[in-house]
């Protein structure tokens, strides 16, 4: 009896003891967290800055995405967290930052990346997976930080762009990457318009620059695109948020993950004029202008080719009489891209021989002229 009386009596301390122990055991059914919360003066990604600071900066100066119409893969694509190869799970124009500290003569500053991710490259010679990027250099008002550790010293809200950067088949015989006054752009104290180009995704900081790759950009019609969010990837060696798919080498994306406001480039946007923007990283002109004129080939046999599938189409289900209307459609159809083609091959091989003869096409007189282009006066149009 006074043995089950002790035991009655120690009842509430043994349910409180298994109500502990309970909780410290992990829940089988409760999926692990993959972003961690930004903590004031918490740096998980190593580089200097606290993460919470780099997140304030990255929605301050977010670009606004301008993608066009008849874009093919609809949106920039979220990626599965905490996996190491990357993989799309929805188009739903998600936008990926970095931020770090820049040293150099004239520092330190701190340099933000916007990366707009694509499940696939859909243009002409498409591709799976496509990382494209701008970025923007701050800098404090004075220009006095003298160390890249007291940059936090300075309010989120008195940071401003010295210069923006948008890659454009970067690092390729296309490259047409180029940079900008922020204050030409009307984007000292917030993000940049970006047009998208359609289908290869290259980035350009006026409509008007589209037309400078190799032929395949084009942004019609273009709309700006509601970002989400932006998600704050971390460091090389150093992800935040589950971006280990960053390092993957299913794409170059790792390689992005540096800086692309060299002293080179500095100082070629330092020696530009402040009213337009300046081309960096130039791949060779001779080159996209062969490329050009190879895409006008291209173009005016896949004009022709269309031209006669629809005359074919046209008499396949029309009567007889339609029939002949279609065979002579046919005929005159294959005797127009005839002539496009080789109306177009002719101006090719005539421009690669005045490439080879040290002249000049007019496609290439155009990029020349337009190496350093007036950005555009925009800045009363652009969100604060």
């Amino acid at each position: 009896m006074g043995l089950a009386s002790a035991t009655i009596k120690e009842m509430p301390f043994l349910v409180w003891l298994s109500f502990v122990c309970l909780l410290a055991l992990p829940l089988s059914g409760q999926p692990k967290s993959s972003v961690p919360t930004a903590q004031p003066g918490t740096d998980l990604d190593g580089d200097t800055l606290p993460d919470a600071f780099e997140q304030e900066l990255l929605e301050r100066f977010q670009p606004r995405f301008f993608l066009s119409r008849n874009e093919c893969a609809d949106l920039p694509a979220e990626f599965a967290a905490n996996e190491p190869e990357p993989r799309p799970l929805a188009a739903n124009g998600v936008i990926y930052g970095q931020a770090f500290s820049v040293e150099g003569k004239g520092g330190p500053w701190i340099e933000l990346h916007y990366f707009h991710l694509w499940a696939r490259d859909c243009g002409r010679w498409g591709h799976p997976l496509d990382v494209e990027h701008v970025s923007a250099l701050l800098a404090t008002p004075e220009e006095t930080t003298s160390s890249a550790a007291s940059l936090t010293s300075t309010p989120v809200n008195e940071w401003r762009a010295l210069y923006w950067y948008a890659a454009a088949h970067e690092d390729t015989v296309c490259d047409v990457s180029h940079g900008a006054h922020a204050r030409a752009l009307g984007a000292e104290r917030h993000g940049a318009k970006v047009f998208v180009s359609r289908a290869k995704h290259a980035s350009y900081l006026s409509r008007e620059r589209c037309k400078f790759g190799c032929g395949g950009d084009e942004c019609k019609d273009p709309k700006e695109m509601e970002v989400p969010r932006v998600i704050n990837l971390g460091e090389r060696g150093r992800p935040l948020n589950g971006a280990i798919f960053a390092s993957s080498n299913r794409w170059p994306m790792a390689q992005k993950l540096g800086s692309d406001f060299t002293e080179t480039v500095r100082q070629q946007l330092a020696a530009g004029s402040p009213k337009k923007i300046v081309a960096v990283n130039s791949g060779l002109p001779p080159v996209r202008a062969t490329i050009l004129a190879g895409e006008e080939i291209l173009s005016g046999a896949g004009t022709g080719m269309r031209h006669t599938d629809g005359a074919l189409q046209n008499g396949a289900e029309a009567t007889d009489n339609a029939l002949n209307t279609s065979h002579e459609a046919t005929g005159n159809a294959l005797k127009s891209g005839y002539r496009a083609t080789e109306s177009a091959v002719g101006r090719a091989f005539r421009a690669t021989g005045r490439f080879l003869k040290g002249g000049k096409t007019s496609n290439a007189r155009a990029e020349s002229a337009g190496a350093t282009e007036a950005a555009p006066n925009d800045a009363s149009t652009a969100k604060p």
